[in-house]
């Protein structure tokens, strides 16, 4: 069955087509990464084959002349250095190149087992696994998070452990309590979506996941959706997710309440997936500049994504061990190339696309405030530019006193009208944005004429005077820029 809803695609096991329906097979049997299940969900091909008397998978997307594969092969581990050697052999036969993404210690040894001439590794980050048998809270370590559980309790979030009967009974109420979750969660982002082992689709064979939702006043505000490991008899907790506004402690709760309720089932295996990034701070074992390149972003990117904070959420719930994760080239170096091909997996549209969608979730985070404040700011810039204007030579810098007696009177328009602007925007008034535009097209006007009057009167200008002919082009174009961004976009807070 295959229904569609405003957060995803329903698909049943039924649904599935023959080639996936063998690759399902073959995962319920040797699935033992903990991002096995993911190659389910839409947008994989399949390389599948008969080894050692057994079925065995390679799930990947082809890019170019890659074939990027989402974790190791799915086959026995007994038998998986020949399968990686099949599977490389047929990539050879069809003129691809192998990336193997997010792959352990163990796929590593299978290469050198199989033989394999050259191939490069590159550590991408860790990931933390627990044995659920083993999991307490407390102890001293666990004090922030008992505290924090505590807090959501405190403020009445309970959590609903959804059976596979309930999500699965028409779709109900249980299901539209998800979505909606899903959708505010999508809604607050600011960078767009990804896709390749990252990709949110929470309804894609729900009889297999595990799903918690976290309820306040008869109102969901966060969900965990959990997807199984098979061969290790576990789970790894896919998303977590919660509303804008949710009490704090929601997500440490919902965890809490997912380790606890595997435990009782007697779960092994456990895992919170992939912490970027999060190996940096030791020293590099090769790609030194590729390692400075992840230092970097580790310590100084968290405002475009939290790799210092989610390891250290992570941590808080005492992981038994980290398992570090690679990406492995085979054939070749490691190259800036292929990262540009596993970004290309990723992103899925192309990094322009992203970039651009993710800009403009950016501008509709900034709060009504912000905005408002920004055009104070250019009304106070514009004040001291226009009494140099008044206060400058007309004949020498605008060709005769009467136009400089215009810039001077729609330049301090210009200050009165932005203190206007700045005011709607405050009380978040609808016409602000129309009134943007408009004044937009006034401030590209100032742009048009002071680059024909730069062009006519300022060419030799050089020295200190030049600055002075720069600023009166960068103002107007910073402003347009500003104005447009601002009556295009209708902030979400």
């Amino acid at each position: 069955m295959e229904l569609h809803s405003s957060s995803g695609t329903w698909v049943s096991v039924d649904a599935l087509s023959e080639t996936q329906q063998q690759v399902f097979a073959i995962l319920q049997r040797h699935g033992q990464h903990a991002t096995s299940f993911q190659v389910m969900e839409t947008g994989y091909e399949y390389w599948i084959a008969e080894i050692e008397g057994e079925h065995v998978a390679v799930a990947y997307v082809l890019c170019s002349s890659y074939r990027v594969v989402a974790g190791p092969p799915i086959a026995p581990l007994s038998s998986l250095a020949v399968t990686t050697k099949a599977f490389l052999q047929d990539c050879e036969l069809s003129g691809h190149r192998a990336l193997f993404v997010s792959v352990e210690d163990s796929f590593v040894q299978a290469l050198h087992e199989a033989e394999i001439g050259m191939f490069d590794v590159l550590p991408i980050g860790e990931q933390p696994e627990w044995n659920p048998v083993l999991y307490e809270t407390d102890t001293r370590k666990h004090r922030t998070l008992r505290s924090q559980v505590r807090r959501a309790q405190r403020k009445g979030v309970a959590i609903h452990v959804v059976t596979p009967e309930e999500i699965l009974a028409d779709h109900g109420p249980l299901a539209s309590e998800i979505s909606w979750v899903v959708e505010q969660w999508k809604a607050a982002r600011t960078i767009s979506p990804m896709q390749f082992m990252v990709d949110l689709q929470p309804f894609h064979l729900p009889s297999q996941r595990r799903y918690f939702i976290a309820e306040q006043d008869r109102r969901a505000v966060g969900v965990l959706i959990a997807i199984p490991v098979y061969e290790r008899g576990g789970w790894f907790f896919e998303d977590i997710l919660r509303v804008p506004g949710a009490p704090n402690g929601t997500v440490e709760l919902l965890i809490d309440t997912a380790f606890r309720t595997i435990k009782e089932e007697g779960s092994l295996y456990a895992t919170l997936g992939l912490s970027p990034l999060s190996h940096v701070e030791e020293e590099p074992q090769s790609h030194p500049w590729l390692h400075r390149v992840f230092r970097f972003s580790y310590r100084h990117l968290g405002g475009l994504y939290q790799f210092a904070g989610l390891r250290s959420f992570k941590q808080r719930f005492v992981p038994d061990q980290w398992t570090m994760q690679y990406i492995v080239a085979v054939g070749h170096r490691l190259s800036v190339r292929d990262l540009h091909i596993v970004l290309r997996a990723l992103l899925g549209d192309g990094l322009f696309a992203f970039g651009w969608d993710s800009a403009r979730r950016w501008v509709a985070h900034i709060p009504y405030q912000r905005w408002s404040q920004g055009l104070y700011w250019l009304a106070s810039l514009l004040i001291p530019w226009t009494l140099l204007l008044a206060l400058a030579d007309g004949q020498r810098w605008f060709g005769s006193i009467s136009t400089q007696y215009a810039w001077v009177a729609f330049d301090t328009a210009l200050v009165l009208a932005l203190g206007g602007l700045g005011r709607l925007t405050a009380k978040r008034k609808n016409i602000a944005h129309t009134f943007a535009i408009f004044l937009a097209g006034a401030t590209s006007t100032d742009l048009v004429l002071t680059t024909v009057q730069t062009f006519y009167l300022h060419q030799n200008v050089t020295g200190w005077a030049s600055l002075f002919v720069i600023a009166g082009m960068l103002g107007p174009l910073f402003a347009t820029i500003f104005l447009v961004i601002l009556g295009m976009n209708r902030p979400t807070n």
